[in-house]
């Protein structure tokens, strides 16, 4: 009996390890845009040769030449080989971008990442749609409300597919780390199911239903640091991108810290030396303060009951991980 238990234990345990496996988002591609259109993944070229308009601008995190502008009507940035995320796949698209009410205001589709192409269900793109973030597959689409984000200020846009949530899967769009819409595809266009294409990823613009020329809808504004994941990232892990952008594809899940207790209610402690410094977060991402760990322990006494995100560092001022952490 014993033999048969440490058996069945041991393959629960690589089961288990095999879904942790399946369920880890990892970064596709990552287009940072510093001078450059280079993929940090190193998976993907990307080419400027139906961009002849583009040029570089002042990025998301102040670096000169460090994000692209200029897309035209017709104008894309496009990979040269198929993308890999494909089908019902589930996923994850961000982007930062900067543009107005002005440019905006006439409420047309706006492309900023496109998968797939112009038939039913065969696409799934991130776009603007007025004043409104848009998720669409083609056949059926949601919006965010009106937002105040056309401020020619950088934001942080984000889609979040989980073909596990809803009969049809379901799509998150957030905006600067809060959620702003949630899409449960079994209701759109009575069921939509998605079944990207295998075509090229698109940057600037997105496929539609245009006999002539099916891309012409480039984005008015400014692009910066795209990054595709094949997986979901949480709402927090959005949170850490919007904060700082160091969340990378070794960062998305990252070193394992241990604390006790959680809930807390004075002290949190650390089972290990790595962390020196916390920074606490609330849940729609804004920075609270950011506290110094001593001997492993963290004091939070003064610290209001709720449910909040810490970003914790080494001595290097490096991130390590973030943790959910409920304040008693």
């Amino acid at each position: 009996m014993k033999k048969i238990t440490l058996l069945l234990v041991a393959a629960l345990w690589v089961l288990a390890i095999n879904n942790l496996s399946a369920q880890t988002p990892t970064l596709e591609a990552h287009f940072k845009f510093d001078g450059d259109l280079e993929d940090e993944t190193n998976n993907y070229d990307l080419s400027a040769a139906n961009a002849p308009n583009i040029a570089y601008v002042t990025g998301a995190d102040g670096t000169v030449e460090g994000a692209i502008t200029g897309f035209r009507a017709a104008d894309y940035l496009e990979t040269t080989a198929n993308f890999s995320i494909k089908g019902d796949a589930n996923r994850t698209v961000t982007a930062w971008i900067k543009t107005s009410a002005v440019e905006n205001a006439e409420g047309v589709n706006r492309g900023i990442v496109n998968m797939g192409h112009r038939a039913a269900r065969r696409k799934f793109t991130l776009l603007i749609n007025g004043l409104k973030v848009r998720n669409d597959l083609f056949g059926g689409g949601g919006n965010s409300p009106e937002l105040t984000i056309f401020d020619n200020a950088w934001h942080l846009l984000a889609v979040v597919f989980d073909k596990d949530v809803g009969d049809n899967g379901t799509s998150t769009i957030y905006v600067d780390g809060v959620s702003q819409a949630v899409i449960d595809w079994t209701t759109i266009n009575n069921g939509v199911t998605l079944d990207t294409s295998a075509r090229p990823l698109l940057i600037g613009n997105e496929e539609h239903n245009t006999s002539t020329n099916p891309k012409t809808r480039g984005f008015e504004g400014a692009i910066d640091d795209v990054r595709v994941y094949n997986g979901t990232l949480t709402q927090s892990e959005i949170v850490v991108l919007y904060n700082d952008g160091t969340l990378s594809n070794e960062e998305v899940y990252s070193k394992s810290v241990n604390v006790y207790p959680n809930p807390v209610i004075d002290e949190l402690v650390f089972e290990n030396d790595d962390v020196a410094t916390v920074e606490i977060y609330n849940l729609v991402g804004q920075k609270l303060s950011a506290k110094t760990v001593s001997n492993r322990r963290l004091f939070l006494g003064t610290l209001s009951k709720g449910i909040y995100m810490f970003k914790l560092k080494d001595n290097q001022n490096k991130y390590i991980a973030s943790l959910k952490v409920i304040k008693d």
